[in-house]
């Protein structure tokens, strides 16, 4: 009130208000009722904060405006009351409807309000002193009380299904003024409404009759009516519930409440406006109990005429029926056997009285069969027993008895009627299917593979303990998930094939990857059979898991395996190939070019031995070093570096480089004369280029080569793209020296 500005205002600023004004706004803001003080001539509107919950939005611009420009749909009606307070005269009205839009879609509501003329100094009447209470939640419990009353009474009187949705529709349109009122039935699957029957007012056409997809609701909405949640939407068009679906409902105001009986979705009742509508709590709660009421009438009126044509037909069948039938009276008398029965008892069926199943009855199941008798007779319910009944060739059959009440229309007890089904044979058959599905789970459970057995959804029924274990799943698997255990790169590709392959009914072949229970990923492959009911029905999968993780490992190696020796196979033909083209071409004679290409393909294998004990996969450089100089005199050579590994590539190339170099200086080196040494040694600079060096020293008088031999050219030539470069050759005073730069990784 402070912070407004009412120097903008008819009443001016606060300090210049009358004091009759100020007593009167002092009385309203230190109340907790609402009430609000219209006063002058403009009518200007103030309130308190109690009243603040019955404008909603429009609080920020009531106060200080005009009356009728802060409830412009009620003021005209409400101006009854207002105008004889203006003129000195007390106004009241209890529980009075006003429908308004304080937040935008209409609301009903009822409001007792008492109008208090307020006197100035003058004793003129200035303004009006208006107190609030808001009798809606009364009323409405009120109205609903009497509705639900009132609309029982006539479902009672209704016999015919369709009638009794009809009333319920037609009754609901008018209690609360919907556009529309619907009944609409759910099929079993739950794809489908069907309506029933409708009320269709303010201009709407009738639907009854028509039939709608489930999924036009829209899959959010779906969710909560199957949730058993009553669905309100003030607006379909700007709902994020129905926004995206609003062109399927023909209506801008929706509730819908929905039914769930044994757990199914079973029915709903609709309600359409075609404007926006707020929707109220009470209204909500109504539309659910309308529609349990509706539905038990539904079922009872369904019941009875069944029941009906069932007296109708029971006679002309029971005679002609395989089973044994009986009706007894109200004083427990037997009233009718049928043939069937006759031919159980040994009797003519004409002739039957008394109770005659206690004389037929094995001796170790009288107790339970009269304590279950006794029990429902009390009250007249319905009763079923299974025991073992005498033939009167003596043989022993299992019977499953079981007995509803005869009533009158009226409710009056008659006695009952019953039938008995042989079950003998069917126990019998289920021992041994007990029996042989113990073996089976025996047999799953002991299995090293993983077997499952899945519904029609997907969902998962049976696990075996392999697959238990593997996910970490418990024996109850009722909030089990498997589809979360796949690797997230390989869902698509699972549930592709799993969906066309249950849409398909047909066998199912797929390999994913899973996520063990203890967090490490494997690999199974899955092959899966459709399962059919009797009648043919597809009910699901059964399918085995088997682990290949090992074996895709193992067959991704052997590729790797391959694919390596090929590469090193092409590699090794072709160095081979480069060798003896070289040897070869020097125009040598035939035993000297044998024993060089001999020498030259020695000194490859050798390269090859350590490279195979490595796997292939590198080399130690001293081992290299090694294995190309164990032919010479170990006391004429040194060797000397660090520890280092080289690529296979750069082996092979400084394999045959050092060949060369030791068989030049056997000829013409340092090794040719009994005096010489070699000295080879290697260092791995920052950039991590190997640098190798051979040093000849107390050999002939070094004479550069007047032509160029296959050891010159396969160092300063051949070897360069191998190692990265061409060798350096330095014929110096004291002896051959070889600088060989190489990549360390090739």
């Amino acid at each position: 009130m402070r912070a407004h500005d009412w120097a903008v205002t008819p009443l001016g600023p606060l300090e210049t208000w009358p004091q009759s004004l100020r007593t009167a706004v002092n009385l309203m803001l230190n109340a907790r009722q609402p009430m609000f003080v219209l006063w002058g001539p403009e009518r200007i509107f103030l309130h308190n904060d109690a009243y603040i919950p019955i404008l909603g939005a429009r609080e920020t611009e009531a106060l200080g405006r005009f009356v009728g420009d802060v409830w412009p749909e009620i003021y005209d009606d409400a101006r009854e009351l207002i105008d004889p307070a203006f003129q000195g005269i007390p106004t009241w009205t209890e529980n009075r409807r006003r429908v308004v839009h304080p937040d935008g879609p209409p609301r009903v509501g009822w409001y007792t309000v008492s109008y208090t003329p307020i006197h100035d100094e003058a004793g003129a009447v200035a303004g009006v002193f208006t107190a609030v209470t808001d009798a809606t939640e009364h009323v409405v419990a009120e109205q609903r009380l009497s509705f639900l009353l009132h609309l029982s009474e006539q479902l009672r009187a209704c016999t015919d299904p369709v009638q009794i949705t009809a009333i319920a529709a037609r009754e609901l349109a008018e209690h609360l003024d919907v556009a529309r009122v619907g009944f609409s039935q759910v099929d079993p699957s739950e794809q489908s409404v069907t309506v029933l029957s409708d009320c269709s007012r303010k201009g709407l056409d009738s639907v009854a009759g028509t039939v709608r997809p489930m999924m036009r609701l829209g899959p959010a909405l779906i969710d909560r009516l199957r949730a058993g949640r009553v669905v309100r939407i003030d607006d379909i068009a700007t709902d994020p519930l129905t926004a995206d679906h609003a062109e399927g409902y023909g209506a801008r105001g929706l509730m819908v409440a929905p039914l769930i009986r044994d757990g199914r979705f079973t029915a709903l009742i609709f309600f359409h406006e075609p404007e926006p509508r707020a929707w109220t709590d009470g209204e909500a709660a109504l539309a659910e109990d309308v529609a349990a009421r509706t539905w038990s009438a539904l079922t009872r009126a369904r019941a009875e005429a069944a029941l009906q044509e069932s007296e109708s037909r029971f006679r002309a069948m029971a005679d002609q029926a395989p089973a044994p039938i009986w009706v007894t009276a109200a004083s427990g008398e037997m009233a009718f056997a049928n043939q069937a029965f006759g031919d159980l008892a040994g009797r003519d069926p004409a002739g039957i009285t008394g109770d005659v199943w206690i004389e037929m009855l094995h001796p170790d199941d009288l107790s339970g069969v009269l304590a279950a008798r006794s029990s429902a007779r009390l009250h007249n319910d319905p009763y079923s027993f299974e025991a073992r009944f005498r033939r009167p060739d003596g043989g022993w059959r299992t019977m499953l008895a079981s007995a509803r009440p005869r009533v009158t229309p009226d409710g009056g007890f008659e006695g009952y009627v019953g039938l008995a089904i042989d079950l003998t044979e069917m126990r019998a058959a289920e021992a041994a299917m007990r029996e042989s599905e113990a073996r089976f789970r025996l047999l799953a459970e002991s299995a090293p593979v993983m077997l499952w057995m899945g519904d029609e959804n997907g969902n998962c029924l049976y696990l075996n303990r392999s697959l238990r274990e593997f996910w970490g799943a418990a024996d109850d698997l009722s909030g089990f998930t498997w589809g979360g255990t796949v690797v997230e790169a390989d869902q698509e590709h699972l549930f592709a094939a799993l969906g066309a392959a249950m849409e398909r009914r047909a066998p199912l072949e797929v390999e994913a990857r899973y996520w063990r229970a203890d967090g490490h990923i494997r690999t199974l492959f899955t092959r899966a059979e459709p399962r059919h009911d009797a009648e043919g029905r597809f009910v699901g999968m059964i399918g085995v898991n088997v682990d290949v993780t090992e074996a895709r490992k193992a067959e991704q190696h052997q590729r790797l395996l391959i694919n390596e020796l090929n590469h090193r196979v092409k590699n090794s033909l072709a160095t081979v190939q480069s060798i003896a083209h070289q040897t070869l071409r020097d125009s040598l004679p035939i035993s000297e070019a044998r024993d060089l290409l001999t020498s030259r393909l020695l000194s490859l294998s050798a390269a090859h031995d350590v490279l195979t004990r490595e796997s292939w996969e590198g080399a130690d450089l001293g081992e290299v070093v090694a294995a190309a100089l164990r032919p010479y005199d170990a006391a004429r050579h040194s060797a000397q570096g660090p520890h280092h590994r080289i690529g296979p590539q750069t082996a092979l190339a400084l394999s045959m480089a050092l060949h060369e170099l030791a068989t030049n200086a056997l000829k013409y080196g340092a090794l040719s004369g009994s005096e010489g040494r070699i000295s080879i040694a290697w260092e791995v600079q920052h950039d991590g280029q190997l640098v190798l060096t051979w040093r000849e020293e107390g050999g002939p008088p070094v004479v550069p080569p007047s032509r160029t031999g296959f050891g010159s050219r396969l160092l300063r030539q051949g070897l360069g793209v191998e190692l990265g470069g061409p060798a350096d050759l330095r014929f110096e005073p004291t002896g051959l020296v070889c600088v060989i730069r190489a990549r360390t990784a090739g």
